[in-house]
């Protein structure tokens, strides 16, 4: 044991044991926090399911929403292993696993009461936007190790194809059976080109931000301009389309 005239000071002692647990603590706010951004954004891409699942109910189509409850209930399941698996060796309280399971699914309870009360083409093109858009800004803009992004890159296809596949009905309300074809193909192909300068834009705005920063901007400007599109058109719920 060192002299006292040597001994550090008790004050100076207590900050350095203060100072060592923040220390030995930052991989743990770390990992938390990642576990929460994640559940963030499953959670916003789960009210759109719920929003599917509402519509289906409320169309009477019991047995389509039947389906789509378990096809998402196996679904989520990859969802819960990326929110778990940054934080695997730390160890949280259950309080914190009930948190993040709760801002994960949550949302999806809201989703099918909202789609419940409304549905239609232009409700499902927005929220499968803020899907893959919510997705898209997350997987660009934070760091993750390769198992993470390999599971975060589901949810991301799901939606990312979703609207696509919407985009086939939704045209074919819009346009009379003789332009059809026509109709669909330039408006599909337009918002197509339109896209393809997008590569383009994000390498000259990389030159002043991070690339995945670039990519999200433009990744996340796409889905709101799709969003708001879907509103511009007119509903044909309820209408008798021309021949």
């Amino acid at each position: 044991m060192p002299p006292d005239g040597l001994r550090p000071p008790a004050c100076a002692r207590r900050n350095n044991r203060r100072s060592s647990i923040l220390r030995d603590n930052r991989p743990r706010r770390s990992a938390i926090a990642l576990a929460t951004y994640i559940a963030l954004g499953i959670g916003l891409h789960n009210f759109g399911e719920g929003l599917a699942i509402g519509a289906a109910f409320a169309a009477g189509s019991a047995g389509l929403g039947t389906f789509l409850v378990m096809g998402f209930t196996l679904h989520n399941i990859t969802e819960g292993i990326g929110i778990a698996a940054p934080i695997l060796k730390v160890r949280p309280s259950l309080l914190v696993f009930a948190g993040l399971a709760l801002l994960a699914g949550g949302p999806a309870v809201i989703g099918i009461w909202v789609g419940n009360l409304a549905f239609g083409p232009q409700w499902t093109a927005l929220f499968l936007a803020i899907g893959a858009g919510a997705i898209a800004i997350i997987y660009t803009s934070i760091p993750f190790g390769n198992s993470a992004m390999l599971l975060l890159g589901f949810p991301l296809g799901f939606f990312a194809s979703g609207v696509f596949s919407a985009m086939g009905p939704f045209f074919t309300e819009h346009f009379p059976t003789r332009v059809r074809g026509v109709g669909q193909g330039f408006a599909y192909n337009v918002g197509r080109a339109t896209g393809a300068l997008f590569p383009t834009l994000v390498g000259v705005l990389s030159a002043k931000m991070a690339l995945g920063q670039a990519i999200g901007i433009f990744a996340g400007a796409a889905y709101a301009t799709m969003a708001i599109a879907a509103f511009l058109l007119p509903e044909t719920r309820g209408k008798a389309l021309a021949p």
